[in-house]
């Protein structure tokens, strides 16, 4: 199963963090559950408004906004995710949506990276 987790993030430590637990929840989510996460980091750093005004980090999973204005733990990101898939095997439906990266104004703005 892959799951898409997208970070909008700013210029700032606690985003920084955000990525940081993102990161290490997909790897014990593959690891521990066999499931694969794609996280596409989103920045703002070109955006001239604080990031705490902009309530960032935005963590958006699967589809839904999960997070937003701070770092969840790397326990708070795995049970999300676990829960969300649960909801979607009731359902017995699941899309991903895998962008590849979105150009705004001549510049790659997204990327990502399959862990």
């Amino acid at each position: 199963m892959l799951i898409e987790i997208v970070a909008i993030i700013g210029l700032d430590p606690v985003s920084t963090n955000a990525l940081e637990n993102l990161q290490h929840a997909a790897e014990i989510l593959k690891k521990e559950y066999g499931i694969k996460i794609l996280i596409v980091p989103y920045n703002t750093w070109s955006d001239t408004i604080n990031s705490s005004i902009k309530s960032l980090p935005i963590i958006v999973i699967g589809g839904s906004k999960a997070f937003t204005g701070y770092a969840p733990s790397v326990k708070e990101i795995i049970k999300y995710v676990l829960d969300h898939v649960k909801q979607n095997k009731r359902r017995k439906r699941y899309e991903a949506l895998v962008p590849a990266g979105i150009i705004e104004k001549d510049h790659l703005l997204l990327s990502a990276a399959i862990t």
